[in-house]
């Protein structure tokens, strides 16, 4: 297939090495209208990506739970300027850790509050993951987690 703006748009990223492979869709009422997929499946054994690969896709919650803010924000429920603890009441008095050392963490308060832009951003500076949950399941084989499954 020839490459199309897909594609040659998500090539780029496979070529610096930022991502071993990518599968898009476009789809829309009436069905797919394009299914394309970059890259490799396997990078050490160089077996290209398909589009009916399988690989680790993680936080899907994100995107769906996105379109349900802004479909709040639509009806004027909501802001996205709005300071996460209006909502949630727990996010008041946040504070970050400026700095680090050995057995030292020294915290401060921000600037201003954390608002559901932040979130939405991934700017809100709330960490990927916590030493708790360290090793995280993204690391295991895809393989490895379906075989558990079943």
């Amino acid at each position: 297939m020839p490459a199309t703006i897909l594609s040659a748009s998500i090539q780029p990223y496979v070529d610096r090495k930022e991502i071993a492979g990518a599968v898009m869709f476009v789809a829309n009422a009436k069905g797919v209208l394009a299914a394309e997929a970059v890259g490799w499946a396997d990078l050490a054994a160089k077996r290209p990506m398909t589009t009916d690969s399988l690989f680790w896709i993680a936080s899907q919650t994100k995107p769906f739970t996105a379109v349900a803010l802004m479909m709040l924000v639509e009806e004027k429920r909501l802001s996205v300027d709005d300071p996460v603890s209006k909502y949630l009441p727990e996010f008041a008095g946040q504070m970050f850790a400026a700095r680090r050392s050995a057995g030292e963490v020294l915290l401060r308060t921000p600037a201003r509050a954390v608002t559901i832009k932040d979130l939405l951003l991934h700017i809100s500076g709330l960490p990927f993951r916590t030493l708790i949950e360290e090793p995280t399941i993204d690391l295991e084989p895809l393989w490895a987690a379906s075989a558990a499954t079943r």
